[in-house]
C-alpha cells in the first residue's frame, strides 16, 4: 500500500502592531498554528530547509557538537515525531526525571541483562562488587560479567540506613544484598561461576557465604584492587601530576576550537 508522506508545516500568524489616535501602542498578540498538510513538490523541499535550519539553530545555540545530528538516538526522534499530530507537546523537566527517567532506566537495564545472558548457559557468569563511599553516601556497587556483557551493573545499595543505627558493611550485610540478586537471574543455580572480590576480609567472608547458597561457584581474589592502588600511589607523584596537567589543557583547547566556527579561526589564525 502506497502511503503519502506528510510534512508538518508551521504556520505563525502575526497581527501587526496598532496604534491608537492617542499614540498608546495596544500588546502585540502572536497566533501560532500548526498543522499537518500533504507535502506536494513545492512545500517538501521549503520543510526540508526549515527543519535542517531548525536543527543546525539548536545545536549551535546549545553548543552541542555537530556530530550529534547523524546520532541514532537523534534519527530516531525524528522517526517518532513524524508519528504525532500537530497537538503533540513534549514532556517537561519534572515527567523526564520521573516516570520517564524510570521507564529508561528499566529499558536500558533489561537490554543489559540480556546480553549478560546471552550464551550464560554455556560460559557461566561472574558476579563482583565492592563498597565505596560517595562523599558521604556509603554504597556497594554489584556487577555480574560475561563474554557478552563483562560489566553489568545489577544494583548500587545505598547503606545509609544501614549505617546510620551502628550497622556496619560486613559480611553478612554484603552477602545478603548480593544473594537476592543471584536468585533473581538464576534460580536453579547453573549459571554463576565465580564470585571476584579484593583482599578485604569482609567481602572475602561474603563471598564464602554466598558459595554455600551456589555450590558451583568459585570465590578468587581480584587483583584489580590492589594494581589500582599501586597506580594511585604512582599518579600522584610530580611528573605524573604536570603531565595529567598537561593533557587536560590540550583537551580543553582543543574542545574550545571544535565549538568555534570557521570565521573565528580564520581570525585566530591570521
Amino acid at each position: 500500500m502506497k502511503v503519502t508522506s506528510l510534512h508538518l508545516t508551521p504556520v505563525v500568524f502575526l497581527q501587526k502592531l496598532s496604534v491608537s489616535s492617542d499614540g498608546s501602542t495596544k500588546k502585540q498578540k502572536v497566533f501560532t498554528q500548526s498543522f499537518i498538510n500533504l507535502a506536494d513538490e513545492k512545500t517538501a523541499p521549503k520543510a526540508k530547509e526549515g527543519l535542517d535550519i531548525a536543527i543546525a539553530h539548536y545545536l549551535i545555540a546549545k553548543q552541542r557538537p555537530f556530530y550529534e545530528a547523524e546520532d541514532f538516538l537523534f534519527s530516531r526522534i525524528l522517526s517518532a515525531a513524524r508519528l504525532v499530530n500537530s497537538t503533540y507537546k513534549p514532556p517537561g523537566r519534572n515527567e523526564i526525571g520521573g516516570a520517564l527517567l524510570d521507564a529508561t532506566y528499566l529499558s536500558y537495564y533489561q537490554d543489559e541483562l540480556c546480553k549478560l545472558l546471552k550464551d550464560a548457559n554455556v560460559f557461566g557468569l561472574a558476579i563482583y562488587g565492592d563498597g565505596a563511599t560517595i562523599k558521604t553516601v556509603p554504597q556497594i556497587n554489584i556487577l555480574a560479567a560475561s563474554p557478552n556483557n563483562p560489566g553489568c551493573v545489577l544494583d548500587v545499595v545505598d547503606c545509609s540506613n544501614h549505617m546510620s543505627v551502628g550497622g556496619k558493611k560486613d559480611a553478612t550485610y554484603i552477602s545478603n544484598a548480593m544473594l537476592p540478586l543471584m536468585t533473581s537471574i538464576d534460580p536453579n543455580k547453573r549459571l554463576f561461576n565465580v564470585i571476584a572480590f579484593d583482599g578485604a576480609s569482609n567481602v572475602q567472608k561474603a563471598g564464602e557465604i554466598m558459595a554455600q547458597h551456589f555450590p558451583r561457584v568459585t570465590v578468587i581474589h581480584g587483583a584489580e584492587h590492589v594494581v589500582s592502588i599501586i597506580f594511585e600511589k604512582i599518579v600522584k607523584l610530580t611528573p605524573f601530576k604536570q603531565y595529567s596537567q598537561f593533557c587536560k589543557l590540550v583537551c580543553h583547547v582543543f574542545s574550545v576550537l571544535l565549538l568555534m566556527s570557521f570565521s573565528d579561526l580564520t581570525l585566530l589564525l591570521s
